[in-house]
């Protein structure tokens, strides 16, 4: 039976990343709720792959940047002659320039004006930057449900093997008993043998219960990468009511739901990818110094000296037209942005349907998990009631076989109901944008 204890342990979890492991009898490794959400962040590939986004979006800062300072280029050259021009004088041959040429040059480019593009190319790489730390936190909220609701999963499955094994128990002793009547004669041989008969009919169940459960857990070990074969989950389902209304929670999660905010960082994304492509209908401006040196120049050598020059000078361009390249980018740029505030808007409306089909879901399981105690504790009264009965004289076997089957349906109704209402606070959790802190502002962003 699983120990109530566990129970301030798995409330803690949703709210907490402290892990704790503890050791068996057997030497397997027992994990909590905590446990596993602190594994599924640390190893997920999906919680691994949204943080390589981050990265990535840190490094297209660095490209934006780029054009904003100062560009150096170092070149140098070596050309080879396989033999020199002469030019005859008469009483005199002249060779012109040097076999071995060398030349040597260093450039300094500074782009003084864009029309905008760099400063916008600069802020789209802030905004890709909360683009991807928003949805860095999506993708691990989602994770976190995923990981509760799956435990969940695992302890109702478990559950259910209880249950199916308590009904096992509960038929082998009836069946015993039929037996021990037959051969007093107080029963019948049809009623032993129909004892023998249920008493079949549930191992199936009790297996196909236990089978259910390896499943869960397998799917789980994969879901948080969890690599050890013998992992043990405790737990309890347990029943928290939940006091908010409708139009809090829609708020709550209107504000702090991370695919919202990632969504409006792709607007703004979107907005300053106008902007820059914009800028290319105006003119830049670029200053550049060149420095430059070497041991011959065409067909006059310098006598093994090396000469050096430099230069500078202003370069002002200015794109007139392009066969409509920059219009037609311009539109693209344009449609994107509508594009990206159309899917804000469908996006917050699909929130508010999460927010109304978990609150729905919820109060559904609430009501089920509440009636579904007091359905147990008839049917154990019922069942009770039926074995005293048969020991008497005053039942059938069949009547104890029905409260035992009406016993078996109440309880596994009951714990479906608590894992359904656990499940719903989880997908509750998520909707209203709960189970992990949001990123905080970098450098760029405050």
């Amino acid at each position: 039976m699983i120990r109530a204890a566990a129970c301030a342990l798995l409330l803690a979890a949703s709210l907490s990343g402290v892990a704790a492991e503890a050791g068996d009898e057997d030497g397997a490794t027992v994990y909590s709720l905590e446990d596993c959400i602190r594994i599924g962040l640390e190893r997920s590939a999906a919680a691994a792959n949204a943080a390589r986004d981050r990265e990535i979006a840190d490094t297209r800062i660095t490209q934006a940047r780029s054009e904003a300072v100062p560009g150096i280029a170092l070149s140098a050259g070596y050309t080879r002659l396989d033999e020199l021009q002469e030019i005859d004088l008469g009483d005199e041959v002249t060779e012109l320039g040097s076999l071995n040429n060398y030349e040597l040059t260093a450039e300094v480019n500074q782009l003084l004006y864009s029309g905008g593009r760099v400063k916008a190319a600069l802020k789209a790489a802030g905004q890709s930057r909360e683009y991807a730390d928003w949805s860095k936190a999506e993708t691990e909220a989602a994770l976190v449900r995923d990981v509760r609701v799956g435990f969940y999963d695992i302890l109702f499955a478990a559950a259910a093997v209880e249950v199916r094994r308590e009904s096992v128990a509960q038929l082998t002793a009836l069946l015993q008993q039929s037996r021990d009547k037959f051969g007093k004669g107080t029963a019948s041989e049809f009623e032993a043998l129909t004892s023998e008969v249920g008493l079949a009919n549930e191992k199936p169940r009790l297996i196909r219960a236990v089978n259910t459960h390896e499943l869960a857990v397998e799917s789980f070990r994969k879901l948080i990468n969890l690599d050890e074969a013998n992992a043990e989950f405790s737990g309890e389902l347990v029943f928290e009511p939940f006091q908010a209304d409708e139009e809090s929670v829609l708020a709550e999660a209107l504000a702090n739901r991370a695919a919202l905010r990632a969504a409006e960082a792709v607007v703004r994304l979107r907005r300053e990818d106008l902007t820059a492509a914009r800028s290319g209908m105006l003119p830049d401006l670029r200053a550049y110094f060149l420095y430059s040196g070497a041991n011959s120049y065409r067909f006059v050598s310098f006598d093994d000296q090396w000469e050096w020059h430099w230069n500078a000078g202003l370069v002002f361009n200015w794109p007139l037209w392009d066969g409509g390249l920059t219009v037609g980018k311009v539109r693209e740029k344009r449609l994107q942005v509508e594009k990206s505030r159309t899917n804000l808007e469908d996006l917050e409306r699909a929130v508010r349907l999460e927010v109304r089909r978990a609150l729905l879901d919820l109060r559904y399981a609430e009501q089920a998990a509440a009636s579904g105690r007091d359905n147990v504790a008839l049917a154990e009264k019922a069942m009770a009631i039926a074995k005293t009965r048969y020991d008497a004289g005053l039942a059938t076997r069949l009547d104890v076989s029905d409260a035992n089957l009406a016993l078996n349906t109440a309880r596994l109704n009951w714990r479906l109901a608590l894992r359904d209402h656990m499940a719903a606070r989880a997908e509750l959790d998520y909707a209203r944008g709960r189970g992990v802190e949001p990123p905080q502002p970098g450098e760029d962003e405050e």
